[in-house]
């Protein structure tokens, strides 16, 4: 399937890709004393946009009231290089009586997120029409395996990656987990054999039975955990803040803050949410947060914390990550970005339009071509060189330009290259 395929727009994708000129960026430095002033300085505001929350959440409701509503379940989206033949991104499946569900991982939200706090409103038709066609974001990334079988596809028009502009996608409920029963989302769906989307010309895998009732529960209830605009917030991604602790997105006080002023703001709709939500009683912060730093790179968080720290975390060593842990995608956007920066973002521009048209490319071969890759010490171009071919090979290369293309302090120039480069991507895709 090529970009032509992929229709380029439903109504959704059309607000994606607005808000994509002027996406909204976390607070370029900041200083919170404790969980609390973080909320009101950095969370309280997401929810300010009630009509359109409330106009949303109605539509939610309404979505799954239609036959052909289709769902997205959040699993089989990480694996090590070895087992990507076990990643479902993408892979759509129809059960018998035509309710159709697809894998994906935490990407998938971020659009949805985006529009909550942009203040942009869809109805279920909308989100009816944007499932029901071909271009939906599904994962972070997409290796060679996933393609071979994937249903969905995306170019950059419909892609929108938090991540990119400094946020990390946090849920006060888990998505993968505290259903009813406390059951894992895994154990009601585990994952197929690819074989099964192998037996038909547009992989569309086909169940030959219905969704039992408690299958199809906690199927609705997980969906709307997953892109409910009251069940999610955005914090400084992990690069960008500094704390005692390990993911500040997931510490239990900062979570049941907001959940506790979810409530009180929208009563009528949290309540309509207990039930098909499946909300479980809320859990007991079992530490405190302390104070918070954050600002708008590595380096100005590292100031800040050694400005305000005194270049010691105040209560000495770091928290283990909470139990409660859910697994985000922001791991990999953190990694990715690391990465391009150890080989150096423009370095990884001018090796790219060379590695991939020839992933076995040579060191020798590429200084024939980039004269100035004879410079680096012969250690950083081996290093330079493997990264940008595992980056390739991996299948993220189109999430590596967009990191370019979002950051600061690239010139016009490379920002124009990377754009070329990624429309060139998605066409091939």
């Amino acid at each position: 399937m090529n970009y032509q395929d992929i229709q380029s727009s439903s109504l959704i994708n059309d607000m994606i890709s607005d808000i994509k000129k002027n996406v909204i960026t976390p607070y370029p430095k900041g200083f919170a004393v404790n969980a609390a002033d973080f909320f009101n300085q950095m969370i309280k505001w997401q929810f300010q946009n009630k009509a359109t929350i409330q106009a949303i959440h109605k539509a939610l409701l309404e979505y799954v009231k239609n036959p052909d509503a289709v769902y997205a379940i959040r699993l089989y989206g990480s694996e090590p290089k070895e087992k990507y033949h076990l990643l479902r991104r993408g892979f759509l499946s129809e059960y018998k009586n035509g309710l159709k569900t697809f894998f994906c991982d935490n990407t998938f939200a971020m659009p949805f997120a985006a529009l909550k706090l942009h203040g942009k409103c869809y109805t279920a038709s909308d989100l009816l029409e944007h499932l029901n066609q071909k271009n939906v974001v599904c994962g972070f990334g997409s290796t060679t395996e996933e393609r071979e079988l994937a249903y969905y596809r995306c170019n950059s028009y419909s892609r929108i990656n938090l991540n990119t502009s400094g946020w990390y996608l946090a849920h006060i409920l888990p998505v993968g987990y505290d259903f009813v029963g406390e059951q894992r989302l895994s154990e009601v769906f585990p994952n197929p054999e690819r074989t099964e989307w192998e037996l038909d010309a547009s992989h569309i895998r086909h169940i030959n039975r219905l969704l039992t009732d408690e299958e199809y529960s906690i199927l609705v209830a997980h969906f709307r955990r997953l892109i409910h605009p009251l069940n999610s917030f955005v914090v400084p991604k992990k690069d960008r803040v500094d704390y005692a602790g390990k993911s500040l997105g997931e510490e239990q006080e900062l979570i049941n803050i907001v959940q506790d002023y979810v409530k009180a703001e929208f009563p009528k709709e949290y309540a309509e949410l207990k039930m098909v939500m499946q909300i479980p009683e809320q859990k007991e912060a079992v530490s405190v947060v302390g104070e918070i730093v954050w600002s708008a790179s590595k380096p100005q968080t590292k100031e800040a914390r050694e400005e305000i720290f005194e270049g010691h975390h105040p209560k000495g060593a770091l928290k283990k990550r909470s139990k409660r842990m859910d697994q985000y995608d922001d791991d990999k956007a953190y990694a990715l970005d690391s990465r391009l920066n150890s080989i150096g973002k423009k370095t990884f521009l001018n090796l790219y339009n060379w590695v991939r048209h020839n992933i076995d490319i040579t060191i020798d071969e590429i200084e024939e071509v980039y004269p100035k890759y004879k410079n680096k010490a012969e250690g950083a171009k081996k290093t330079c060189l493997s990264s940008t071919r595992s980056i390739i090979q991996n299948g993220y290369a189109a999430e590596a330009l967009e990191i370019i293309i979002e950051s600061p302090r690239m010139d016009d120039a490379a920002i124009q290259t990377a754009k070329e480069y990624l429309k060139e991507l998605c066409e091939c895709r």
